[in-house]
C-alpha cells in the first residue's frame, strides 16, 4: 500500500517522553536496548505541541477526507516491548461482546474523553484500562488518519512498555479477549506482508500471524488488517526501518 500509506506518512513522527506507573512489566533495558530505541529520535521530526497533530490532518482525494468531517478524536498506542530478549509489537484481540470491531486485532486506544488533556493522555488511560499497563515511554506520534467511517480522527502514538511476561498481563475482559505479541522483525520482512485491494484501488497491508507469546493460548492464525495494519505499516516504513535495519 505504498500509494496509500505514503500519503499518510510522508513526514516524520514527533518525539516526546513521559513516564507514569505501570503494572505487569519491567521497564529495565540494557544500554544497547535503550540506545537503539532512542536512536529513533534522530530520524523523526520533533515537536512537543499536541495541537500540532490536529493542524496536520492529511487530505487524500481518494478518501475525500480533510479531517473536517471528523466528529471525534481517538488516540492509539503502538506498543513496543521486549519478550524473551527480542523486540516485539504488542496487540490486543477485541472482545466479541463489543459493538464495534468485535474480535478484531487492534492496538490499545480509544476515543478521547473530556478528562483527557491530550491524546497522549488518552493512550495512557486506554492502555491501563485495557491491559493493565500504565507506564509507557511515548516516543512520538504519526499524522492523524481517519477511521473507515471518516468520522473519527485517529492519532497513533509509538511507545515502549518495557520487558513483559504475557502470562502476567491482567487484561480487561469486557474489552479484550486476549493479548499477544509478535517479533518486530516479522513485520519488517516484506515477504510476510500481504495486500488487500479496496475501493479506489487502495492497497491495504495485512499480516497473518500465529502467536507463540500470548496471555491466553492461541490455536489459530490471526489476521492483522485495516487501520491497525495501516498504522503499523507507516511506523515500519518511516520510523523502524531506518533505525533497525542499520543496527
Amino acid at each position: 500500500m505504498q500509494s496509500f500509506t505514503g500519503r499518510y506518512a510522508r513526514r516524520c513522527m514527533t518525539f516526546m517522553r513521559h513516564r507514569s506507573s505501570r503494572h505487569h512489566s519491567t521497564n529495565t533495558s540494557t544500554t544497547a536496548d535503550r540506545a537503539l530505541l532512542n536512536d529513533l529520535s534522530k530520524h523523526l521530526f520533533q515537536n512537543t505541541d499536541d495541537s500540532f497533530v490536529h493542524s496536520q490532518l492529511v487530505y487524500d482525494p481518494k478518501l475525500r477526507w480533510k479531517g473536517t468531517s471528523a466528529k471525534k478524536q481517538a488516540g492509539v498506542l503502538i506498543p513496543l516491548c521486549h519478550v524473551d530478549n527480542a523486540l516485539h509489537v504488542l496487540f490486543t484481540e477485541r472482545s466479541s461482546n463489543l459493538n464495534t470491531h468485535s474480535g478484531e486485532i487492534s492496538f490499545p486506544g480509544g476515543i478521547k474523553d473530556p478528562e483527557d488533556a491530550t491524546l497522549m493522555d488518552t493512550c495512557r488511560r486506554e492502555t491501563l484500562e485495557e491491559i493493565g499497563i500504565g507506564q509507557v515511554d511515548i516516543f512520538g506520534y504519526h499524522y492523524t488518519v481517519p477511521d473507515k467511517t471518516l468520522t473519527i480522527a485517529v492519532t497513533p502514538y509509538v511507545g515502549y512498555i518495557g520487558r513483559i511476561t504475557l502470562s502476567d498481563i491482567a487484561f480487561n475482559p469486557s474489552e479484550v479477549a486476549n493479548v499477544f505479541s509478535i517479533p518486530l522483525k516479522h513485520f519488517m520482512d516484506p515477504e510476510n506482508k500481504r495486500y488487500m485491494v479496496l475501493r479506489h484501488s487502495l492497497r491495504i497491508p495485512e499480516w497473518h500471524v500465529f502467536p507463540t507469546h500470548s496471555t491466553l493460548p492461541v490455536n489459530r492464525t490471526l489476521r492483522i488488517w485495516g487501520l491497525t495494519a495501516m498504522m503499523l505499516d507507516n511506523a515500519i516504513q518511516h520510523a523502524f526501518n531506518p533505525v533497525f535495519t542499520k543496527n
